[in-house]
């Protein structure tokens, strides 16, 4: 067993020694004078570096020509990041626009070529801000703000996944940047559907986007503590109801003085150790109680010595 430990410990080393090699190599590859520059100047690479792809690159966004105006937001969001992780955003306009062509359908080729009014030496920058108006003007903002003004909290909302939708609507209304939280402050009061917390904040004159907010996640608080605390009482009295119930069916009880109904020996605090539980009367053929405890018989308690050792 210790050869053999000994000879696994060994080849995990010899693995390990092989993947740094081939890491090397591939960023020997990659280096623009053949490793040279990466062995001779070991100082962190900074945002004038050559573009390269990272050791552990994420997948290139790709765009279809069906994605929405959300989608295409979502998009970008991606292929900023994308240029940013393989500092594309250094090389030249041509090798950029060729880059974000590549992550577009043919549709969207066509669409830059014919559509948009963008040279060939236009970054890759640019073209998003060109594609991006192109797919407003296809979409009326009436229609986006129709649905933010209707867009109310459903049951069992939360109060964070209302907000961030209404955010969302709110970004493609062409709201003015100065009217923004407004619009936000109204449709949160409007839209809520707690009573209490609407009650509250119409009750502040001087309510701002945040003020609204914090009365809506209070009073969400507030109502789950309570329903917590009530369900955990509810509990209880369950638990407690069910133990009175057992308690008066198989006639247990915390009076030791007395007996029990069906065995005749002393009550007991826990039914199922009654002995006569699965015994069966001689008297009258029932289960659940001894002979001498029989109400249809009057039979003498004291002459019950053979039942009560059963």
């Amino acid at each position: 067993m210790e050869q053999l430990a000994n000879l696994l410990v060994q080849q995990t080393a010899l693995s390990a020694q092989r993947e740094e090699r081939m890491v090397a190599m591939i960023e020997w590859l990659l280096s623009p004078f053949g490793g040279v520059a990466a062995s001779s100047d070991h100082r962190p690479a900074t945002n004038d570096a050559p573009a390269r792809l990272p050791a552990a690159a994420t997948p290139a966004p790709f765009l279809t020509s069906s994605a929405s105006l959300r989608d295409f937001a979502a998009w970008k969001i991606k292929f900023n990041g994308y240029m940013l992780l393989t500092r594309a955003n250094n090389l030249p306009p041509k090798e950029q626009r060729a880059i974000l062509l590549s992550l577009l359908d043919e549709d969207w080729n066509r669409v830059i070529r014919y559509t948009l009014q963008v040279a060939k030496d236009t970054p890759a920058k640019e073209i998003v801000m060109a594609i991006e108006a192109h797919l407003r003007t296809q979409r009326n903002v009436l229609v986006d703000r129709r649905e933010f003004y209707s867009w109310i909290q459903e049951e069992g909302e939360t109060l964070d996944d209302f907000l961030c939708s209404l955010k969302e609507i709110a970004s493609f209304c062409d709201f003015y940047q100065h009217c923004f939280d407004t619009q936000l402050r109204d449709h949160v009061v409007c839209g809520a559907r707690d009573n209490e917390a609407a009650k509250a904040m119409l009750a502040n004159k001087d309510l701002t986007l945040n003020n609204a907010v914090d009365v809506c996640r209070a009073s969400e608080v507030a109502r789950n503590t309570r329903a917590e605390l009530r369900s955990g009482a509810i509990g209880k009295v369950s638990a407690y109801q069910r133990q009175r119930s057992q308690t008066r069916e198989y006639g247990a009880t915390r009076d030791i003085n007395q007996k029990c109904t069906r065995c005749g020996y002393r009550r007991h605090t826990d039914f199922t150790a009654c002995p006569a539980i699965s015994a069966t009367c001689r008297n009258c053929g029932e289960s659940g109680h001894f002979q001498s405890v029989c109400g249809r018989f009057d039979v003498d308690v004291s002459d019950t010595s053979t039942e009560r050792t059963t």
